[in-house]
């Protein structure tokens, strides 16, 4: 139990830390374009995150940073309103570039960061 409770610390700490640069980057972007910076550059650091996992097994660095910060930073819920609201604003163009852009950078940025840190991770562990 005291294990899960620690646990738990881990993610709320990430996810205070996230939540409040989130937050920062929403007040000082104000368009639904600030979702898509967020999301873009989350995915990026998850897959980073991801690649540093695949070569140190850390249980806790997936908890705070995985879960926790890029869990509370990037967020489904305002993609999906922001996607709403500039079609509901009968911008369907902008709409429509604006998901397709959030799903295609999200996969891509966070392949590469996977990639990315994963090559340099290994070369750094084979020296």
């Amino acid at each position: 139990m005291q294990q899960k409770i620690v646990q738990w610390l881990y993610i709320g700490a990430g996810g205070a830390l996230g939540t409040l640069l989130r937050g920062g980057i929403s007040e000082a972007i104000t368009t639904p374009f600030a979702t898509l910076f967020v999301n873009s550059i989350g995915s990026l650091l998850l897959g980073g995150m991801t690649a540093y996992l695949y070569i140190h097994s850390q249980n806790k660095g997936h908890l705070i940073f995985g879960i926790g910060f890029c869990g509370s930073f990037t967020t489904m819920s305002m993609f999906a309103a922001d996607a709403t609201q500039l079609w509901m604003g009968e911008t369907y163009i902008d709409s429509m570039a604006y998901i397709g852009g959030s799903v295609i950078s999200g996969i891509l940025l966070a392949f590469f960061g996977f990639y990315i840190l994963k090559q340099w991770l290994e070369k750094r562990v084979s020296q």
